[in-house]
């Protein structure tokens, strides 16, 4: 490190550009070719471009120093104004909290004033639900100092309880006063941090013709439109995620998804162990169903509507009468154990939960195929014995169904069932999903063997207790029980603190460190979806109160 004076101004040439600081500076060049800057909270920080400066002759353009200068531009946002962020939720009873969560609503009726009213002239109450709704929460940029309650910026958002790995933002605004600052773009990377950290890969956001513009600057898409009675058009998305969000009148549904690019090293792993089956299957698909009716989240052909009636009708005869007639030449196929087995002799039922289809017309045709194979389709998890889908989901069906036991496979177990006019053994068709193999570091092979050794039996013998911030508690709670375990109102009920695990979140602190001094394992909601999807009891991971 290297000492700067306070008294003098400080200044760095970085490419083409000139960083003056004035104020108490360190520098570190250790980083190699960028250039670190710690200064004082009262430092000023100015950046210019000086077109005069130029590269050394010869020089590598690569070699020479780097800075983030947008991450300058956030330090000076926070540093010059003197504020902070805080989250907040209607659940806590503080009373500073409320005081916020008041000055937030005055905030969004001031800059949002066309949401005040619905479009018949009778006043909304979206903007209070919002707010105060137990399923919202929002995060804010206040002031230190001055007036302390004075909110510069507020966001709410809520992770879609159907699928955690969803988050969507109704609102968001800045005060007039502070636009053009930066703000706006520092709330919601703060919020696409904490949200990334906790395994939420895409955020859905609603815009309106003015914020559309700064939401497509953040890397949102625009995916459907809201006319001004809340009706949808053009709106593709999954019914789960649909039933859940919002809908204000007349706005824009976007949506960014913060899913990082895949290390080399997982992506080649992968792809050596994924066989191109496709090319080989379309050669034997028999007349009339396409092999992109078999895909799960993919685009497949759309035939016109008049035809795919004939289609289908023609292609389920056709394999109803190849069943019939194949029925004593091609009566056998491969168990998990690699013996072999008849058919139509296997005892358990084939009941399949599909996901990840958004098409009904071709979940039609693939409810059909299940069924003329002797199998039926569920949507409870509890139920199913096979999930057929094209990636591990983090939802409370897939959750429930892993624990019970289920096979999770990919489609083409379900072609080569078609193929062999029977359900062939799942050993050789479970999932590849790449994005789980980067998540947990570890094949989803390895959890469904896991999790069918000891069916239900995850959490067996241990019982739960939420904190009062945890959500959504209700599908967590399905879920420990079809893992095994119990769910209790409050350590109280506890009778054996080996065998009680107190779950918390960072809004539950003073609730964690109480657990935690009673001799109560103290973890995460992050920390239990590990442990289901990846079917291991982890009592080894790091306790939540350890890192307060």
């Amino acid at each position: 490190m290297v000492e700067m004076e306070t008294s003098r101004l400080s200044t760095f040439l970085i490419g083409n550009c000139k960083v003056e600081i004035r104020g108490e500076c360190q520098s570190d060049e250790s980083k190699g070719k960028d250039l670190v800057l710690s200064i004082s909270k009262d430092a000023t920080i100015g950046v210019s471009v000086d077109g005069s400066i130029k590269r050394a002759r010869g020089r590598p353009k690569d070699s020479i120093r780097s800075i983030d200068i947008k991450k300058i531009e956030e330090i000076k946002c926070l540093q010059n104004e003197d504020c902070s962020f805080c989250l907040l939720h209607p659940k806590d009873i503080d009373s500073r909290n409320k005081s916020l969560l008041q000055e937030v609503l005055k905030l969004y009726v001031q800059e949002l004033p066309t949401m005040v009213n619905e479009a018949s002239g009778k006043k909304s109450s979206f903007l209070e639900k919002c707010i105060f709704d137990g399923k919202y929460k929002t995060l804010i940029i206040r002031l230190n100092s001055g007036q302390p309650d004075e909110v510069i910026a507020a966001l709410s958002y809520q992770i879609i309880p159907t699928d955690m790995q969803y988050a969507e933002i109704p609102l968001a605004v800045v005060r007039s006063s502070y636009q053009k600052k930066g703000f706006g773009q520092l709330m919601y990377k703060e919020l696409s941090r904490r949200l990334q950290s906790i395994g939420v890969l895409s955020i859905f956001c609603w815009a309106d013709d003015v914020s559309a513009e700064f939401w497509l600057k953040q890397g949102f898409v625009l995916v459907g439109q809201v006319d001004s009675k809340g009706k949808a058009r053009k709106l593709s998305v999954k019914a789960d995620i649909k039933k859940m969000l919002c809908f204000p009148g007349g706005s824009k549904l976007m949506v960014s998804h913060l899913k990082k690019d895949l290390p080399s090293y997982i992506r080649s792993s992968v792809d050596a162990k994924i066989p191109n089956s496709d090319a080989k299957f379309s050669n034997t698909i028999p007349d009339g169903i396409a092999p992109d009716s078999f895909e799960l989240g993919g685009k497949g052909t759309t035939p016109e509507k008049g035809i795919k009636r004939q289609m289908w009708e023609g292609s389920s005869a056709s394999l109803r009468s190849k069943r019939v007639r194949g029925e004593h030449a091609t009566d056998n196929c491969q168990n998990i154990s690699g013996n072999i087995t008849n058919c139509s002799s296997r005892e358990i039922p084939h009941k399949i939960m599909f996901m990840n289809i958004a098409d009904d017309f071709k979940k039609t045709c693939l409810t059909k195929i299940v069924e003329d194979l002797g199998g039926t389709v569920t949507c409870d998890g509890n139920s199913c014995t096979h999930i057929i889908t094209g990636q591990a989901r983090r939802t409370m069906n897939f959750c429930v169904a892993l624990s019970s036991g289920a096979w999770v496979v990919s489609s083409t177990w379900l072609k080569e069932s078609f193929k062999e006019r029977c359900f062939v053994g799942e050993a050789n068709y479970i999932l590849e999903d790449v994005d789980y193999l980067m998540k947990y570091k570890c094949e989803l092979k390895d959890a469904v063997s896991r999790a069918k050794a000891n069916p239900g039996a995850l959490f067996s013998g241990y019982r739960f207790c939420f904190a009062k911030h945890i959500q959504p508690s209700m599908d967590l709670s399905v879920i420990i029980k079809s893992s095994g375990g119990n769910v209790i109102n409050g350590l109280d009920e506890s009778e054996n603190k080996e065998k009680t695990i107190f779950v918390a979140c960072e809004e539950d602190v003073k609730d964690a460190l109480d657990a935690s001094k009673r001799g109560i394992r103290v973890f995460s909601c992050e920390w239990l979806m590990n442990c289901v999807m990846k079917q291991e009891l982890d009592l080894e991971a790091p306790q939540f109160a350890e890192s307060l």
